[in-house]
C-alpha cells in the first residue's frame, strides 16, 4: 500500500462523533412542556421532554481523535464559570413570525449562559458551528409551515449548575442523546 492509500484508509477508517455542549431541563420544566405539548394540535410536532436543552455550541462530526480537545474545552470552561440562575420566558419563531418552523422559548440570565456559550465555541473555534448564540430551548417543529402560529405563554427558571457534552445518533425516526460528560460549575 502506498502512502496515499495508507492516509486514505486512516481517513476512511476514522470514526466521528456528532457532539455539542448543552444546559439540561430540570425534570420539572420537561413535565410542564410535555403537559402544554398536548395543546399543540397536529400540525406542529413537539420535542421529546428528554431532549429538551439549550445548546450552548455545537461540534457536529467531530473526529474521535478530537474527542479530550473538547473534553479539556468543557473542563476549562467549568473551571471559569460558577453557576448561575436562567429564566425561560414567552415564545418566539425560527426563522421568524411569518414562516414559523421552530417554536422555542427565549432564554434569559444575567449573561453567564451567553459568555459559557462563546467560551466553548471560541475555544473549539475550527469544530465548532459559526452562527451566533441565540439562546433559545426549541419546543416543537411546524410540520407544514404555514403560518400556523400558538396562543401560548409559558414561564420556569431554575439554576444552572453545570452543563453536559452530549453525543448524538440518529436512529430509524429519531435522534438519541447521551451524555458523554457533565461538567460541573464552580
Amino acid at each position: 500500500m502506498n502512502l496515499l492509500e495508507n492516509t486514505f484508509s486512516k481517513i476512511m477508517n476514522t470514526e466521528s462523533l456528532r457532539l455539542f455542549f448543552a444546559v439540561e431541563t430540570p425534570d420539572d420544566v420537561k413535565k410542564e412542556f410535555s403537559a402544554i405539548s398536548k395543546s399543540f394540535g397536529s400540525l406542529w410536532r413537539p420535542v421529546s421532554p428528554h431532549q429538551l436543552h439549550i445548546t450552548l455550541a455545537f461540534m457536529g462530526e467531530v473526529p474521535e481523535a478530537q474527542l479530550n480537545r473538547v473534553l479539556d474545552a468543557g473542563n476549562s470552561a467549568a473551571a471559569v464559570f460558577s453557576s448561575f440562575d436562567l429564566e425561560l420566558k414567552d415564545i418566539g419563531y425560527f426563522p421568524d413570525n411569518k414562516r414559523p418552523g421552530i417554536l422555542f422559548s427565549h432564554v434569559h440570565s444575567d449573561g453567564t449562559l451567553s459568555l459559557l456559550a462563546e467560551n466553548l465555541s471560541r475555544s473549539l473555534s475550527d469544530l465548532a458551528d459559526k452562527k451566533s448564540f441565540k439562546p433559545h430551548l426549541t419546543i416543537a417543529r411546524n410540520r407544514d409551515r404555514a403560518g400556523n402560529q400558538l396562543n401560548l405563554s409559558f414561564k420556569a427558571s431554575w439554576h444552572v449548575n453545570s452543563f453536559v457534552l452530549f453525543k448524538s445518533t440518529f436512529q430509524q425516526s429519531s435522534v438519541r442523546h447521551d451524555i458523554v460528560k457533565r461538567f460541573e460549575l464552580k
